[in-house]
């Protein structure tokens, strides 16, 4: 464990969101009677809960940090970094229909114990598979989206047989700590150097201000990305892929860094691969 090392960000994290249990009572409808409601206003209640944290997440992120006479004043709406990620949201290859790159020597993936993992591989062999690449462990936007996702997860399991694995740029240990502090019940696998994200089309470098916050809040880049990543960071993505094939159904990506996908879309998305309708046509347009 590296619990007494945590960084800032970790640390705020866990003080400024409810745990798991606290969720389960914010949205006791989910775990009503087995039948008592829909896959569809179980995850509709999943949304509107996470989406009214993240509002408020948001609003005390920009008053800590993002004000005139905050720390990082002008870093919210920085133009040069909002140009570049929007051209990323317009020409990342990831598209539905295209096939998800398979993990290799290129770009592989490192379990929380820092072993390569072929969870990826295996999943899609078993099943639909929901991937995720987040930004990291101190961003507690991520927190929220995951832990919600979490929470859908029996339902997904049982209904469509998927699975789910997240992703980060940070390394093993820090995704370790990340997973277990969180009883993420999927793994959180390291993207070390962000090579996957890039193969994606989802990475973009930081602008000189930008990296020095995040530097702030990360304690120190290059103790939890390495020194092999520089200062770049992925835009929220998350993926439905196809069962054996590995092919995307359904592709979320967006230059608006508060943004994540619904889990209604997600399981849309499941539905349509279940019902072989192919591919959602969700993809990059700015809607979750």
């Amino acid at each position: 464990m590296r619990s007494a090392s945590w960084n800032v960000g970790e640390m705020r994290a866990a003080k400024s969101l409810q745990s798991k249990e606290d969720l389960r009572c914010a949205h006791s409808l989910t775990y009503g009677p087995a039948g008592s409601v829909s896959a569809e206003e179980t995850l509709a209640a999943l949304d509107a809960v996470r989406e009214t944290k993240m509002a408020a997440e948001m609003e005390r992120i920009t008053q800590m940090y993002l004000q005139p006479d905050a720390q990082f004043p002008g870093l919210a709406w920085d133009p040069e970094n909002n140009s570049q990620r929007d051209g990323l949201v317009d020409s990342a290859p990831a598209k539905e229909g295209a096939d998800f790159p398979s993990p290799c020597m290129d770009w592989p993936l490192y379990s929380s114990d820092g072993q390569l993992s072929e969870d990826v591989q295996d999943a899609i062999m078993q099943g639909p598979l929901v991937l995720t690449h987040f930004r990291g462990s101190w961003c507690t936007i991520c927190t929220l989206a995951l832990r919600h996702l979490s929470e859908a997860l029996p339902l997904l399991r049982r209904k469509f047989g998927a699975s789910v694995i997240a992703v980060s740029g940070q390394l093993p240990p820090f995704n370790s700590d990340f997973e277990e502090c969180n009883h993420f019940d999927f793994p959180v696998l390291s993207d070390k150097g962000l090579h996957l994200a890039e193969r994606l089309g989802i990475c973009y470098k930081l602008t000189p201000q930008e990296a020095v916050f995040y530097d702030f809040v990360t304690n120190g880049w290059r103790t939890s990305y390495g020194e092999g990543c520089g200062f770049k960071l992925p835009l929220p993505a998350t993926f439905v892929l196809e069962q054996t094939t590995g092919r995307i159904a359904y592709a979320f990506v967006d230059s608006d860094l508060s943004k994540r996908s619904r889990l209604l879309r997600i399981e849309a998305a499941l539905q349509s691969l279940r019902d072989g309708e192919g591919h959602t046509m969700d993809h990059c347009d700015g809607k979750s």
